[in-house]
């Protein structure tokens, strides 16, 4: 049995059924190396930015040491009397005050407490390296 022979449509369509049916070459990707980006700051500023952090924590360090110095005192000692002095010798002229008063005292140490803990408190944002 004879085969018809494809007439030119016939063939048209076969020729663009293989041009579909052929790979496209896919586009080709450049790869690019990324530069390097130096977010370090120049030596001598991190060397300034290492001092100043090492004197933040030396001034950290000192408060937690008032604190806990503090926590040991103890004012319900009976037998022995309490004696508060604090001098200022800032000034022109030295300054003086003294009490015997338990519930002054008491409130003194309070007091100092409540500031060492908002200086805690502020002080430790500001040790970041990264700022």
């Amino acid at each position: 049995m004879a085969t018809p022979k494809p007439t030119s449509d016939a063939k048209a369509s076969e020729n663009k059924d293989n041009q579909a049916a052929a790979p496209v070459p896919a586009p080709k990707m450049e790869v690019v190396k990324p530069q390097p980006v130096s977010d370090q700051l120049p030596l001598d500023e991190r060397l300034h930015k290492l001092n100043m952090l090492y004197s933040l924590h030396s001034k950290y360090n000192k408060l937690q040491e008032s604190k806990l110095k503090l926590s040991e005192f103890e004012t319900e000692k009976g037998d022995t009397p309490l004696t508060l002095n604090i001098f200022d010798n800032n000034s022109r002229h030295t300054v003086n005050f003294q009490t015997s008063n338990v519930e002054v005292i008491k409130e003194v140490i309070e007091c100092v407490k409540k500031s060492i803990d908002n200086r805690l408190l502020a002080l430790a944002p500001q040790i970041d390296w990264k700022q």
